[in-house]
């Protein structure tokens, strides 16, 4: 009787745990991938856009922290003439505050802007490693300003006149405008242009070039910016640290952290260094230390050397891991 519906009770029936596919099976995400953090078009168009627009930003944060500093010193009375008050150290430092704020606005809006979250974006993410090695690359960093330094004495023999006014400037600070120059040359580059060459543009021509390529656009860019032909060539060489930190580490913190740390030294060493106006200053071959202390070069160097080392381990190591945010 049971054939009499096609049903053949000799037939094994199909395990219990045994399922059809569903026909809605193809949509479904990929067991690792999240629907909320889609994969990012493989676009690198926006960044090189970002450039001229971080160019414009520049001009524009400086032309606005000038303006402000003039109308402010025509208000206080402070300088008897308009002259007089461009001369000033104020005058510097309000300009160099304002174009950074310009760059970094550019880099934070373009940020916003794209597909990513902003801080993945910028790579302010936890950096592969410990996170002990960026006090190790940080000390590191001292070298790579003494060898920036060597290249100027070795290619130029002396200062360009826009280097030897800022150097002076530095040198002859006083109170709270040695304070606020000493915050502005350290802390807005190191945030500003990190956060733009090194966060949002590494970022972006990551997703198309390789990683040397990245690290070679980032750095040409990043010392054309600086305008003076001497002050590219040192910032290249800062700029190919950094950018090789920021590579194998996946994120922009440790370089922010360096960057600081260069221009914080090279503050110093300028007011040392400038401190008798007779002297040459900072290109003084006598001076093969360039007002770095001699046991400060010594450990920077093995810094160095060390942090080749972690650098070439925690690549590796991370080079099929993402570094969580």
């Amino acid at each position: 009787m049971a054939r009499e519906h096609g049903t053949d009770q000799n037939t094994p029936a199909a395990p219990a745990d045994q399922h059809t596919e569903r026909p809605d099976a193809a949509a479904l995400p990929a067991p690792n991938t999240s629907p909320e953090t889609p994969t990012p078009p493989r676009r690198i168009w926006t960044s090189l856009v970002a450039f001229p627009a971080a160019a414009a930003g520049l001009f524009a944060g400086a032309m606005g922290g000038t303006a402000l500093f003039l109308i402010a010193a025509h208000l206080t009375g402070e300088h008897e003439s308009g002259e007089e008050a461009m001369e000033s150290t104020g005058f510097l430092t309000s300009a160099m505050a304002g174009a950074m704020a310009g760059l970094a606005a550019v880099a934070v809006v373009a940020a916003i802007l794209s597909s990513e979250r902003t801080a993945a974006r910028l790579m302010l993410q936890r950096p592969r490693g410990h996170w002990s090695l960026t006090a190790l690359f940080v000390v590191a960093t001292p070298f790579v300003g003494w060898i920036g330094a060597m290249l100027l004495t070795t290619m130029t023999g002396e200062l360009s006149e826009h280097l030897h006014q800022l150097a002076e400037s530095m040198a002859e600070a006083q109170g709270l405008a040695m304070v606020g120059m000493f915050l502005v040359i350290t802390i807005g580059p190191g945030l500003a242009e990190e956060l733009f060459f090194r966060g949002y543009m590494f970022r972006g021509l990551s997703r198309r070039l390789p990683a040397v390529a990245v690290v070679a656009v980032t750095t040409v860019l990043f010392a054309l910016v600086h305008l003076d032909p001497q002050h590219m060539l040192a910032a290249g060489v800062l700029g190919l640290w950094l950018g090789v930190i920021t590579w194998r580490t996946a994120s922009v913190i440790p370089a922010i952290f360096c960057h600081i740390a260069n221009n914080a030294l090279s503050f110093m060493t300028s007011r040392a260094m400038y401190a008798d106006a007779d002297r040459v200053g900072f290109m003084d071959t006598a001076e093969w230390t360039f007002g770095i202390p001699p046991a400060l070069l010594a450990l920077s160097i093995a810094a160095f050397i060390a942090s080749c080392v972690v650098l070439v381990v925690i690549g590796r190591s991370g080079a099929n891991a993402e570094p969580s945010a």
